[in-house]
C-alpha cells in the first residue's frame, strides 16, 4: 500500500532532468534526503564514518541491496521556461540580488548602458513556488523504522534544506503539507507537516528537541542494534575535541538563528534581502568610481589577490572563489595532487507562510580542510601565493551574520537603502 505525501515547492527549484529540462525528480530528492540522513545518524555514531555508511545503506540502499522504502511521483510538477518571471523583475531593484543568490548558470543581470539600470532573467528551467505534487511511498513489512527514518530525513530537508541547484542560498525549498495512508511510528498527521514559523523563533542551534526529530531517536537506536552498529553517546553527550568532519546535527557545531524586525511579505523580499545583505557582507570595502552597483570590492580582492597580504576569511563563504581577470582561489590537496571544492557553511532560507516570512540562517561548523589540502591563488600577478582559511574564519563569518540578522540591523552601509520590504 502507498502512502501519499502533498508537496508544495516553497521556492523555485532548479533540478537538472531529462534533456536538460528541470523537475521533482525521485533520484534527487533521494540523494538530498541522503545529505539530511547523514546528518540525523552523526548523532550516534559520531567519527566512525563505517557505522554512518552502514545505517544510510540499510535506510537507502547501496551497491549490495536495494532500499526497503521505495518512492514515486506519479505526476512531476510542471516547469517555466527561461525568461523573466514577475517575482525576478529589477524595477525595483529586488531582482538584482534574487539574482545574485541564483548565480551563473541560473540567471544572469545584463546593463543598459543608455539608462544604467539592470535588467535580470532566468536561463534555466526552474518548478515555480507554489506548484504542489504527491510523493508517495511504502517500506517492506518489518521494515517500520527505515521508514521512519526516511520521513525523517525527507522531514530535516523540508524544515531546513531543499532540492537541486542554488539549495544553501534559499532555492528549492519544499513543505510537507498533508499526507493520506499509513504512517511508520513515530509520524502522525501533525509531526508529519513541515513546522510553521513558530517552530524557528528561537532557533539557535540545529539539535533534537520536543520535536519530530527527538521522537525519531528511537527507531534510530534500533535500527543500529539489528545492524549490529556500535553507537558512540558521547558523541551526542560531549563536544569532541575535534570538530566533526561531516555535517551533523550538534549542539556544539551548528549555529542558527531567523531574522528580527518586521517579517517579510513573501519569498522573493526575504531572498532579495538576503542578496543584498550578503553581498554587503563579503565585499566591505567602498570602492567609488567602479562602473557596477554598488560601488563596493573585497578586502581580499585589495589586500591578498592585488597585494601582500595571505590572510583569506572570504573563502569560508565557500571555495573556490572567483575574480575578474580569470583569477582564482582554489583549495588543492598538497603536492597538486587534485583540485578540492568547499560548498558554503553558511545556509539562508526563506521560512513562512500567508505574508509573514523571516530568513532562517545556520552553519554546520565542521571541519573546513582536509590536514593535507592548501589553498592557492591562481592567476594575476601573485600567481601561486598561499593563503589562509582557516575553521576560526568559518565560525566568525556564520556567527557574525546570524547576529546581525538576528537583531535586524544591516551591512548594508549609509547611503545605500536595502530593497523594500513590502506590507
Amino acid at each position: 500500500m502507498w502512502t501519499t505525501l502533498e508537496m508544495a515547492v516553497a521556492t523555485p527549484l532548479f533540478n537538472n532532468g531529462v534533456e536538460g529540462d528541470a523537475g521533482v525528480r525521485v533520484p534527487s530528492l533521494r540523494g538530498a534526503m541522503r545529505f539530511w540522513f547523514r546528518t540525523l545518524a552523526g548523532i550516534g555514531v559520531g567519527a566512525d564514518l563505517e557505522a554512518l555508511a552502514k545505517l544510510e545503506a540499510a535506510v537507502f540502499g547501496d551497491t549490495q541491496s536495494s532500499s526497503p522504502v521505495a518512492f514515486r511521483i506519479p505526476k512531476p510538477p510542471p516547469t517555466v521556461s527561461p525568461g523573466k518571471p514577475e517575482w525576478c523583475d529589477n524595477s525595483g531593484g529586488l531582482g538584482q540580488w534574487l539574482v545574485y543568490l541564483m548565480g551563473q548558470g541560473l540567471a544572469e543581470m545584463s546593463r543598459n548602458e543608455a539608462t544604467r539600470r539592470y535588467d535580470s532573467k532566468v536561463t534555466r528551467h526552474y518548478v515555480a513556488a507554489g506548484e504542489k505534487f504527491d510523493l508517495q511511498l511504502r517500506w517492506r513489512t518489518g521494515c517500520e523504522d527505515e521508514a521512519a527514518l526516511s520521513l525523517a530525513a525527507l522531514w530535516l530537508l523540508c524544515t531546513y534544506g531543499g532540492v537541486g541547484a542554488r539549495t544553501r542560498r534559499g532555492y528549492g525549498g519544499l513543505r510537507i503539507l498533508g499526507h493520506k495512508g499509513p504512517l511508520p511510528e513515530p509520524w502522525d498527521a501533525e509531526s508529519i507537516r513541515s513546522p510553521d514559523l513558530g517552530y524557528y523563533q528561537s532557533i539557535t542551534r540545529l539539535w533534537p528537541g520536543d520535536d519530530p526529530i527527538g521522537r525519531i531517536i528511537p527507531a534510530q537506536n534500533r535500527l543500529a542494534r539489528r545492524r549490529e552498529v556500535e553507537l558512540n553517546p558521547a558523541a551526542a553527550r560531549e563536544a569532541g575535541t575535534e570538530r566533526p568532519t561531516y555535517p551533523l546535527l550538534s549542539r556544539w557545531y551548528t549555529a542558527a538563528g531567523i531574522s528580527g524586525g518586521e517579517p517579510f511579505g513573501d519569498w522573493p523580499d526575504v531572498l532579495a534581502y538576503a542578496g543584498e545583505q550578503l553581498r554587503w557582507f563579503r565585499a566591505d570595502r567602498d570602492t567609488p568610481g567602479v562602473r557596477y552597483r554598488p560601488e563596493i570590492k573585497t578586502r581580499e580582492w585589495q589586500q591578498v589577490v592585488n597585494g601582500t597580504g595571505t590572510h583569506f576569511p572570504l573563502g569560508a563563504l565557500g571555495l573556490p572563489v572567483s575574480f575578474r581577470g580569470n583569477i582564482t582561489v582554489q583549495p588543492m590537496r598538497c603536492g597538486d595532487r587534485g583540485e578540492l571544492r568547499r560548498a558554503s557553511p553558511l545556509w539562508l532560507r526563506p521560512i513562512g507562510d500567508a505574508g509573514r516570512w523571516r530568513l532562517l540562517s545556520f552553519a554546520f561548523l565542521t571541519s573546513f580542510l582536509p590536514d593535507d589540502a592548501e589553498v592557492r591563488l591562481r592567476g594575476g600577478a601573485n600567481h601561486g601565493k598561499t593563503v589562509t582559511v582557516t575553521e576560526a574564519d568559518v565560525e566568525r563569518a556564520a556567527e557574525e551574520w546570524i547576529d546581525v540578522m538576528r537583531a535586524d540591523e544591516s551591512f548594508v552601509r549609509e547611503g545605500n537603502p536595502a530593497p523594500r520590504r513590502r506590507p
